[in-house]
This record gives structure tokens, sequence and C-alpha cells, in this order.
């Protein structure tokens, strides 16, 4: 693929290469038509977007959220249709308390793109504030179905929306929804915990390497952890080294192949030992 020395608007770096019918910037991955030997208006114009995004997430991290809010301003300006910057902007304003606020720029961004899932989650949020949980619930399930699975936004989403399901009475399916979201590398199931007022208690390997908290394998590791581990001094010593433990090697590790690898054989044999010794593999429900 060829280079052209044009500058990347979005990020400052000096060479673009070209893939099929559009430049992309080697750093940042930002695109670009290119016209003759300069850039299209357009897409200079989504490069700047894309350099506010970057500005703004810096202040986002700090936690300073008015100065979020003027940058995210300052990229509106530049495409007052843009549902993406408009979700952004709704989140600012929920962050800062402005809830009517939030909930009309959450709707003006779908207005522009029905299928923006980042609306409808981030309306969910504002629902669960007022614990509106029924419509909460809706939004979230319209708004999941929107969302690329192997998105940050998916998992964020898919745990806070297990806040709700607990709410609605099924506290044992939102445990398994925040287990499958951390296997995923979400990093505050416990906070979706304590707002769903359900306790901790699982199996994160074992999650992470059978892709689900409900399967034959987990059922049998569950049963094992409840009845048999918990039932002796040195068992309830380990179950607690292991949610300590458990949690950080799977979101350190828990996307290497390496890692399912090494534990699906481990665990398989475990399983295999278990269900000859008489532990079942059929559904279970933890005793909390």
């Amino acid at each position: 693929m060829s280079k052209i020395a044009l500058k990347c608007d979005a990020c400052g770096a000096n060479e673009l290469k070209r893939k099929n019918e559009y430049y992309v910037c080697e750093f940042c991955g930002s695109k670009y038509l290119i016209e003759g030997n300069s850039i299209s208006e357009k897409t200079i114009t989504d490069a700047k977007i894309i350099s506010y995004y970057y500005k703004a997430a810096e202040h986002m991290l700090k936690g300073n959220y008015a100065e979020e809010l003027k940058v995210l301003t300052e990229a509106l300006s530049l495409d007052e249709e843009n549902a993406i910057t408009l979700t952004k902007i709704g989140r600012c304003y929920r962050a800062l308390g402005f809830k009517d606020k939030a909930l009309e720029t959450y709707k003006k961004a779908l207005e522009i793109d029905p299928n923006n899932g980042a609306s409808y989650a981030n309306i969910g949020a504002l629902l669960i504030i007022e614990q509106n949980w029924s419509e909460a619930a809706k939004h979230y399930v319209k708004g999941l179905s929107l969302v690329d699975k192997n998105s940050d936004d998916y998992w964020i989403g898919y745990a806070n929306y297990a806040v709700v399901v607990a709410k609605l009475g099924d506290a044992q399916k939102a445990e398994t929804m925040i287990r499958e979201a951390e296997s995923h590398g979400y990093k505050d199931g416990d906070g979706c915990r304590s707002l769903a007022g359900i306790s901790k208690k699982g199996c994160y390997i074992a999650t992470c390497v059978y892709g689900s908290y409900d399967c034959p394998e987990v059922w049998t590791l569950r049963r094992f952890r409840d009845n048999t581990l918990d039932s002796t001094l040195y068992g309830r010593i380990f179950i607690k080294f292991y949610y300590v433990v458990s949690p950080v090697l799977v979101n350190l590790f828990g996307n290497k192949g390496w890692f399912r690898t090494f534990w699906k054989n481990a665990l398989d044999n475990m399983v295999k030992s278990l269900n000859n010794h008489g532990v079942e593999d059929t559904p279970y429900s933890d005793r909390y």
C-alpha cells in the first residue's frame, strides 16, 4: 500500500497509508478520502471531531465533566447532526446532574440515528436513577441489540442492565450477567452488585473458560464449591483466596488463548472426576 505525505488532522501523524479507496492514519486509524493531493472537506471535519473526542476523553478520565462538555460542544458545532457527539454530550449532562437535559439530548440523537444503541442504553441508565425498572429494561434490550458485542460499551451496558434484572426479581440471572461481563473485561462488577443488592459468589475462571455461568461444567463446580469446599475450614479459606485472585487473572488474561486452553484442560479433568464421584451437572442455584 502506498503512502502519502499528508498530516492527520486528528493526531498530527505525518504519513497516511492507502487502503482501497481511502487513506488510513497509521497512528490513530483515522480514515480520509483524498481528492488530488488534498483531503476532502468532509473527512477533515470528521478528523477534527475525532480529535475533540480525544480531548474530551482526557477530561472524562479526570472527572472534569464540565470541561468535557465544552470540548464536545465544539465538536457538535462542526456537525450538529452527529448522533455520536450528542450521545457523549448527553452522558456529560447526566454526570453533571442535568437529567432532563441529558434525556432531551439522547432523544435528539435517536431522531438522527434510530439505531444508536448507546443512546437507548443511556436512557436506561437515567431510568435506573428514577427506579423505573420496567422501562429501563425495554431500553437496554433495544440498545444492546444495536451495540457491537466486541465493544466495551456493550459489556458496560450489559452489566448495568443486570441491575435492572435484579430489581425486577431475578437476582440469579443478574449475577450470571455480571459474571459474563466480568469475563469480558468489565471491572466494576461489585458496583453493579451493590446497586442490585446481590452478593458476590462465583466461578470466575470457569465462567471465562466455558463462556457461561450456567452450563453443565460450571453447575458441577458450583455444587462442589457449596456442598464440599464450603463445609470445611480449609475449603472456605480456598474459596476466599479464589475470590481475590481469580477476578484479577481473568481481567488480565481472560482473552488469551493459552489461558483458556490451560484452564480448560485442568477443569475438564476435574469436572469429569467430580461427575464420576456423583456430583451432578444439572441446573443449579447457588446457596447465598
